[in-house]
């Protein structure tokens, strides 16, 4: 496998997760940003294997609640990180929930 690694999936109501995955010191290291029309607007980085993470962020009006998890690639073992959460257009309506694989990778 070489690194990086990088995959995107769209979550919903025009929001894009874009998942880089590199290696530091001997780790992997997942970043997943969150993309409305090409622009950033939450980053947010997993270091640990097994690690889960909440975030709640707005973008314009909309609202974006997500909690990732990481497991790291290891033996024959993929790597993935999930995303489940919900989230709303740009005026804070039409929700839409989501859970789902943002990216998977082997070792």
């Amino acid at each position: 496998m070489s690194y990086p690694v990088t995959q995107t999936s769209p979550i919903g109501n025009s929001v894009t997760a874009k998942t880089v995955i590199i290696l530091s010191g001997g780790s992997q290291v997942a970043n997943v940003e969150f993309l409305y029309e090409d622009s950033v607007y939450q980053s947010v980085v997993l270091t640990s294997q097994g690690s889960t993470t909440s975030k709640t962020f707005n973008i314009n009006k909309g609202e974006v609640i997500v909690t990732l998890q990481f497991t790291a690639a290891s033996g024959f073992t993929l790597g993935s990180v999930s995303a489940k959460g919900s989230v709303t257009d740009q005026n804070g309506e039409n929700k839409q929930d989501f859970d789902k694989q943002i990216a998977s990778w082997g070792n």
